[in-house]
């Protein structure tokens, strides 16, 4: 399957998908860009940072939002840059990133008590919300996990970009927005929202790993 195929399948499946991810929602279909105009690709790595600066100012990033040892929970922190992730098409020869593929999403980086980087989404037991985080089986013990994939949407209104999860159970839709955890250290975590969503940008990541590996390890 070509490109433009591909391209074509999805806006067909768009178009029977009724439940968009927000009634405010322009979506375009094409590339996917970062702040520098470049096409976003599966070879390079990128910091995701709130479009809006001035609500927002720090990147996402790993913290420890229960009473886990482990930073397993993918939030956004308003005082650090955030991690490099990599955006991966499941075999998809192609290295561009459009909107509406269907993407696995991983840190670049993650700490020892981790499984896995990959992001995912589970339901916190208590408040029975659908939370992103990262690791595997043995960090999630008696947890449910939502299979699916992520998508990313363009909003010309604004010339940024939301995160989608697409169920893989129903072919539904939820965006990817942000539930204040910690207001004095000024952090959110990334959950599924029934409406609002949260308006990103993409950074290319910039020769930071070797700071940021160690900021990793240092969570342990």
């Amino acid at each position: 399957m070509n490109h433009v195929l591909s391209l074509i399948l999805s806006f067909l499946l768009f178009t029977f998908i009724t439940n968009l991810p927000s009634n405010n929602a322009a979506p375009s279909f094409g590339d996917v860009v970062d702040t520098d105009g470049n096409t976003l690709t599966q070879d390079n790595t990128y910091i995701i940072s709130p479009a809006n600066s001035s609500a927002y100012s720090g990147g996402i990033t790993l913290g420890k939002a229960t009473n886990s040892k482990c930073p397993l929970n993918v939030i956004q922190n308003n005082h650090e840059q955030g991690i490099p992730v990599k955006f991966t098409i499941p075999e998809s020869p192609y290295s561009d990133i459009l909107t509406f593929d269907y993407l696995e999403i991983e840190f670049t980086n993650k700490p020892d008590c981790a499984e896995s980087s990959k992001w995912f989404v589970f339901v916190d037991n208590t408040t029975q919300l659908k939370y992103v985080g990262i690791g595997g089986p043995e960090n999630y013990h008696g947890v449910e996990i939502i299979d699916g994939k992520f998508l990313i949407i363009e909003y010309l209104s604004e010339s940024s970009y939301s995160l989608v999860f697409c169920f893989e159970t129903t072919g539904e839709w939820a965006p990817v927005g942000l539930k204040e955890f910690n207001s004095e250290e000024g952090t959110s975590r990334l959950v599924l929202m029934l409406v609002d969503d949260f308006r990103v940008k993409f950074v290319k990541d910039a020769p930071l790993n070797s700071v940021v590996g160690d900021k990793i390890s240092n969570m342990r």
